[in-house]
């Protein structure tokens, strides 16, 4: 991209908007954009109940892990007054996946079970409520126009039940 563009910026600043967007927008997931020597370049948000976020940095195993792999992911746990014990989810990736580029940002994105909201949209549940009752009328009109006309069919005589039969 910086080569087409000729703005070695560009790639950079996209990779921060898009993590910054999703630290932001998401309130307890963690995204960090890191440059090759694995310092942060986006700021986070705060996290659970208002506290700082973890730094995945502390630990050891995330630090091997980025060190020694492309990308990966990993489990870990974390701790904090405002959220309690919990398992990070941690996934990570080195960008541009090309290894030959000398300039190269780590882009490591955490969740845990918590971060994931398990609520139907509103909209979803009120359509679904009023297809129930727009086909409760549909079959009830159904079986009503079925009575309504079945005395028909019961009054023909035996060969000339169905029409359109020849006989």
């Amino acid at each position: 991209m910086d080569e087409r563009t000729g703005n070695i910026r560009v790639y950079e600043e996209i990779l921060m908007y898009t993590v910054q967007h999703i630290e932001s927008e998401y309130k307890y997931t963690f995204a960090q954009v890191f440059d090759s020597h694995l310092q942060p370049l986006t700021a986070l948000n705060p996290g659970v109940g208002g506290g700082q976020k973890h730094n995945p940095l502390d630990y050891p195993e995330f630090v091997q892990a980025v060190h020694a792999n492309e990308q990966g992911t990993l489990v870990y746990t974390y701790e904090t007054a405002q959220a309690g014990k919990r398992e990070i989810y941690m996934c990570f990736r080195w960008v541009p996946t090309d290894t030959s580029c000398e300039t190269r940002y780590l882009i490591a994105v955490g969740v845990s079970r918590f971060t994931v909201n398990e609520s139907i949209d509103r909209t979803v549940i009120y359509g679904a409520i009023a297809f129930i009752i727009v086909m409760a009328i549909f079959m009830s009109m159904a079986v009503v126009y079925v009575c309504r006309v079945g005395y028909i069919w019961e009054e023909r005589k035996e060969g000339e039940k169905w029409r359109g039969k020849e006989m």
